[in-house]
């Protein structure tokens, strides 16, 4: 009650943009058996069993130092891990979000090299519309990565990311960063994705 309303004044520019669906891919999307990760006498987890389906959603969910991350890398087969195995089902194709930007984007490019490096099949124009969806646009396009913000960095890894049309979209804290007109975006986005999706949040 002892509470002022304040209005939200975003910016007027917003995301917008749709993207074609994944390639159909088998009913299991991602299998681990037997999972477990140690660092030195430290065991994360072990004994970790899952299947996961086509369009099925998991949130995995817990405090800090819990091994969300690690587990994600190991789905991702970024990391290998001490016991067990972690296989993708037929046909699919796989996307992953890191926290650490510098995973997701090369620091070495700018920002129109690094969609042209995604290997989709849209033409310029549409990338550009892809690009000024995400808020880069004009003579933007040509900055480095190296001098974006950590809410633009973010943006320009989400673009990349589903513009390689992914049946299963891994995703470790995407929302760090980002501005609430992209936040929206992004969570209207992922109820209309129809593959697998895994999300760290």
């Amino acid at each position: 009650e002892k509470m002022e309303i304040t209005e939200l004044e975003g910016p007027s520019k917003s995301v917008s943009f749709h993207f074609p669906e994944s390639p159909r891919s088998g009913r299991e999307v991602i299998k681990a058996a037997g999972l477990a990760k140690r660092y030195g006498e430290h065991t994360v987890f072990q004994d970790v069993d899952l299947v996961i389906e086509r369009g099925e959603r998991v949130a995995l969910v817990g405090v800090n130092g819990a091994g969300k991350s690690t587990l994600m890398r190991l789905l991702n087969q970024s990391e290998e891990p001490t016991a067990g195995t972690a296989e993708l089902g037929l046909n699919v194709k796989k996307a992953y979000f890191s926290q650490e930007s510098a995973q997701n984007l090369d620091y070495s490019r700018t920002i129109w090299q690094e969609v042209n490096n995604t290997g989709s099949k849209l033409l310029e124009g549409a990338k550009r519309n892809l690009l000024g969806a995400f808020l880069f646009s004009g003579d933007e396009i040509h900055k480095p990565v190296s001098v974006l913000s950590g809410g633009e960095k973010t943006r320009l890894a989400l673009a990349k990311l589903l513009l390689t049309e992914p049946g299963l979209l891994m995703l470790d804290e995407p929302t760090n960063h980002l501005d609430f007109p992209t936040l929206q975006w992004l969570e209207d986005y992922l109820q209309e994705y129809k593959g697998a999706l895994i999300v760290v949040s």
